[in-house]
């Protein structure tokens, strides 16, 4: 009886440590699953790491992109701004040397042209022709671009080209 007792305690020591072992196995497949999960989380969050790093340089770099963007537009802008003063410039200097040339020419052998014009003498004011103006002392200009235009072209066949437009 008391081998009997003790062998069904010890059987049932038996079944307990059987099932203790049962449970530490389970406990080391859980463990080595835990372990696993470790090394996956580690590396998530070393990608999300890098996936930070990289938004921090994109947005670095979109600031950069907007800043070089601003720049261009404002050199654009001078750049604009210059070809405007440019042509101005330009065409102040074609009209100069127009002016210049224009002063700088000579005519010979042209016949004058006396019109007779309205001049203004005093008070009431007298038609007249250009001596009667010189010999009152007043002196009437002549239209000398009109008068070498109509030569260049009655005489020379050189057609002025304002006139086509």
């Amino acid at each position: 009886m008391i081998l009997n007792e003790l062998c069904k305690k010890v059987d049932s020591m038996e079944t307990k440590l059987n099932k203790l072992d049962s449970i530490e196995e389970r406990l080391n497949k859980y463990e080595s699953k835990f372990s696993a999960v470790d090394v996956d989380m580690k590396s998530c969050k070393d990608r999300i790491s890098a996936l930070e790093h990289s938004a921090q340089f994109m947005s670095d770099i979109k600031d950069e992109h907007q800043a070089i963007k601003k720049k261009l537009e404002k050199v654009s802008e001078s750049i604009e701004t210059s070809k405007t003063v440019n042509l101005n410039v330009k065409n102040r200097l074609v009209d100069v040397e127009k002016q210049n040339f224009s002063n700088n020419l000579l005519f010979f052998a042209i016949d004058e042209q006396i019109e007779v014009t309205e001049m203004d003498t005093g008070i009431n004011g007298a038609q007249g022709d250009p001596e009667e103006a010189n010999a009152a002392g007043k002196k009437v200009p002549e239209n000398c671009i009109k008068i070498i235009t109509d030569f260049l072209e009655q005489r020379l066949n050189i057609k002025d080209d304002s006139k086509r437009a």
